[in-house]
């Protein structure tokens, strides 16, 4: 069980089940830090052609959120204008921060946030295939987006 710094080991009888989902997910992509540089070069065809695709709909300039944006590679070759990225692991943030200093990144729940801004584009690409509850995902994506989003 993962129990972050000033935090007192709760038992699973205590936890919600979307609580209990966060920290194994969180955990998940904290084991998969490491290997992430190496997952992308060996995929890097993928990620070229995802990102030239998504550059025919997104306006040079955008203000774009990007969840679950891993590295944060995906996002920078977009080249927004103002750019966000998310992902539940701050070990994996930490990271994109680094690769990306220009841009914008946040340890936030997919599924569980709030943003005092809106965008005009948003971005989820592979970030799906782990969530548990995809509604709350899309609930919390529309209020930031903005009426042409």
């Amino acid at each position: 069980m993962i129990v972050q710094p000033g935090q007192e080991e709760a038992t699973a009888e205590d936890l919600s089940i979307r609580e209990l989902d966060r920290r194994r997910r969180l955990h998940d992509q904290d084991a998969a830090a490491p290997r992430l540089a190496l997952w992308y070069r060996r995929n890097r065809y993928h990620y070229r052609e995802q990102a030239r695709i998504l550059r025919c709909h997104l306006p040079g300039g955008s203000k774009v959120l990007h969840v679950g944006c891993g590295s944060g590679d995906l996002l920078a070759a977009l080249e927004p204008g103002d750019g966000l990225g998310m992902e539940v692991s701050p070990t994996v943030i930490e990271m994109a921060r680094k690769r990306h200093p220009d841009l914008r990144f946040g340890a936030l729940d997919p599924q569980d946030f709030q943003l005092d801004e809106t965008f005009d584009r948003v971005v989820i690409t592979s970030a799906l295939a782990d969530m548990t509850d995809i509604q709350a995902c899309l609930e919390c994506v529309r209020t930031v987006c903005r009426p042409q989003t």
